[in-house]
This record gives C-alpha cells, sequence and structure tokens, in this order.
C-alpha cells in the first residue's frame, strides 16, 4: 500500500498485484510442464524443513 501511495496513481497496487499473479501463473506453468523438478524441489523443501524441525526438537537449548 506504501508503494502504490509514494506511486501515487491509484492504479499501481492493482498493476503490482497483477503482475505478481502473472509471474505466479508463470511458475505454475512451467512447474506443471516440469513435474519431477517441481517433486524434486517439494520434497527436498519438505526435508529440510522436517530435518530443520528435527535438530530443534532435539537441541537441549530450545527447551
Amino acid at each position: 500500500m506504501l508503494l502504490g501511495w509514494l506511486a501515487g496513481p491509484v492504479g499501481e497496487p492493482t498493476g503490482v498485484i497483477f503482475q505478481g499473479t502473472s509471474n505466479l501463473i508463470q511458475i505454475i506453468k512451467w512447474s506443471w510442464d516440469h513435474p519431477w523438478v517441481t517433486l524434486a524441489g517439494l520434497a527436498f523443501l519438505l526435508f529440510a524443513i522436517w530435518a530443520g524441525g528435527g535438530r530443534k526438537a532435539n537441541n537441549s537449548a530450545f527447551h
């Protein structure tokens, strides 16, 4: 909202949201065209979260 206010025109925030949405659609289309890359990325991300969470839970400093 601040960026839209600084830019001046009312259409600016809408343009930013639309640009972000179109970028997201491009990413989704690319992911759909490359399912194995997407699945590998998701698996790695989940593993990283799980491994990070496991280390935190087992670390005595977090208790």
